[in-house]
C-alpha cells in the first residue's frame, strides 16, 4: 500500500493526492493518524523547512 497526502493548514483538512491498493480501513486509519497528530506533523515540517 502507499499513499500521499496534501495537508491544508489554514482548513485543518488533509486531502488524497494518490493512493495505491489502499484498503478502506487502512485509508480510514492514515486519515485517523494525521489528524491525531496534525500539529506535529505542521510544526516538524515548518521547522524543516525553516518557515
Amino acid at each position: 500500500m502507499e499513499c500521499k497526502y496534501w495537508i491544508l493548514v489554514d482548513e485543518v483538512e488533509i486531502k488524497e493526492a494518490f493512493s495505491h491498493n489502499l484498503t478502506p480501513t487502512a485509508q480510514r486509519e492514515v486519515k485517523k493518524i494525521i489528524y491525531q497528530h496534525f500539529d506535529i506533523i505542521v510544526l516538524a515540517w515548518n521547522e524543516h523547512f525553516k518557515k
